[in-house]
């Protein structure tokens, strides 16, 4: 029978993630880990019985694995953790170590969504996070990706794990989630993967641009983390916003053409085409997409542009200060020859806002329809 090796040390999550990535943090010799890492050396033994379930009381209690042995770590039944030499030796790779890892510092908050909740949420994109707090599922979320921009606190005050389609399997693990929830598009798909194979329920939620694809998104979120009920009463409400706005949307006599522009670098001119949250949005305004042609996310160039002939120019307002329209419709450019040059009819909204596709949805659009539509009829 195999035995345990002897010592565990306790360590916060991400401190034994950078652990467990060094080439020489511990050594080994027979059943006795003589440890030769600054931080082990910190910590202090916790103790020689690696099956006590008393020992898992602290989240961030962790094996340290020897770095001259080859080694299995199992978790037991009663929450403890066993680590035994494996002969032959086999080599670690990235990934075990990773799940090592995870199966250390999340045996807890696993325990408690099993039990019931979900308590540690790492939600990942803006409208998924947006959704929870409406639901009041905040105080559950223990971490967020970059888009989560609003409502304020979720940046201020939550752990960021990164860009929403550049996310880490290390970042995501050290905060120890119990549930991740991410909207589609998030990824890579590998590094999610990882994280379904470390023991963590990973959620996808399907984003379509429409009214309908919000109100699913909403019900699925609130299934998710059990609070169906609270979803129920955010779709009614969200429901009857997107009514009001085909109410106001039946009231457009002749419909203006738009250009929605995501950036202006390097002479290149980014637009949303067909079958994006851009053209979905301008179609929820009563706008006719003036790059229907493109699919997708594309360049356009000066001469589709100018032939396009966009009524008006919609542009996300990334910082502190909005696009001028002195610049956007500058005499040497494309857009500086189009029909919403002559009226300087630039629009810019807060990213997020206008192409997130969560519950102020409606209110974006109808805020969109005001400002290219200012003499439509009220009431």
């Amino acid at each position: 029978m195999q035995q345990p090796l002897l010592r565990i040390y306790r360590f916060q999550t991400t401190k034994i993630l950078k652990l467990f990535m060094s080439k020489s943090a511990v050594t080994a010799s027979g059943t006795n880990a003589e440890t030769r890492h600054p931080a082990a050396n910190q910590a202090g033994e916790a103790s020689a019985a690696i099956g006590s379930a008393a020992l898992m009381q602290d989240r961030g209690a962790v094996v340290i694995v020897p770095g001259d042995e080859r080694c299995r770590l199992r978790v037991t039944a009663n929450g403890g953790l066993i680590l035994t030499k494996m002969n032959p030796p086999t080599p670690w790779s990235r990934r075990h170590l990773l799940l090592a890892a995870a199966a250390a510092g999340m045996l807890l908050p696993r325990s408690a969504a099993a039990a019931g909740e979900a308590v540690r949420i790492a939600s990942l994109g803006g409208a998924v996070t947006e959704i929870l707090y409406r639901l009041g599922a905040g105080p559950r979320i223990a971490a967020v990706d970059t888009t989560s921009l609003y409502p304020a606190e979720a940046m201020r005050e939550k752990t960021q794990v990164g860009y929403l389609r550049a996310l880490s399997a290390e970042g995501l693990l050290s905060i120890g989630p119990d549930l991740v929830i991410a909207a589609d598009g998030a990824g890579p798909p590998d590094v999610l993967a990882l994280v379904r194979d470390a023991g963590v329920r990973v959620v996808m939620v399907k984003e379509p641009p429409t009214p309908d694809g919000v109100l699913d998104k909403i019900a699925a979120i609130g299934r998710v983390v059990g609070l169906e009920s609270e979803a129920d009463a955010l779709s009614r409400a969200v429901a009857s916003h997107f009514a009001d706005l085909a109410a106001l949307r039946a009231r457009i006599a002749k419909p203006a053409k738009a250009i929605l522009v995501l950036s202006l670098q390097g002479g290149r001119t980014l637009v949303g085409g067909a079958n994006t949250t851009a053209d979905g949005m301008l179609s929820l305004a009563g706008v006719v997409n003036a790059a229907s042609s493109l699919e997708g996310f594309k360049p356009i160039t000066d001469e589709a542009i100018v032939a396009a002939a966009p009524d008006a120019v919609v542009m996300m307002q990334n910082g502190p200060e909005p696009a001028r329209p002195e610049a956007v419709f500058a005499p040497d450019t494309a857009l500086g020859h189009t029909p919403a040059a002559a009226t300087r009819a630039l629009v810019t909204m807060d990213g997020l806002y206008l192409l997130g596709f969560g519950p102020r949805t409606p209110q974006a659009a109808a805020d969109l329809m005001r400002a290219i539509y200012p003499g439509l009829p009220r009431g």
